[in-house]
């Protein structure tokens, strides 16, 4: 049972943590939702963001700064 049940264990955390990310991210606007999809889905620097959306590099910036604020509130 050991290897078995700590791959649920394990399967179930992972589980959990992602349940817990996808709420934290549905507190974020959508153009915070935005930078963070560029950001860590498609890698993308904050530069290339800003240049993409037609915006000014410290609007991308300050987006991601307060992204990153609100989903670490939430997620504490």
């Amino acid at each position: 049972a050991g290897l078995e049940e700590d791959l649920t264990i394990d399967e179930l955390y992972k589980k959990e943590i992602f349940n817990q990310l996808k709420s934290a991210l549905e507190t974020l606007s959508a153009r915070e939702k935005l930078v963070v999809q560029f950001r860590y889905e498609e890698t993308m620097t904050l530069s290339e963001i800003a240049k993409m959306l037609h915006w000014e590099e410290r609007e991308a910036v300050n987006l991601h700064k307060s992204a990153i604020y609100k989903l670490r509130k939430v997620l504490r």
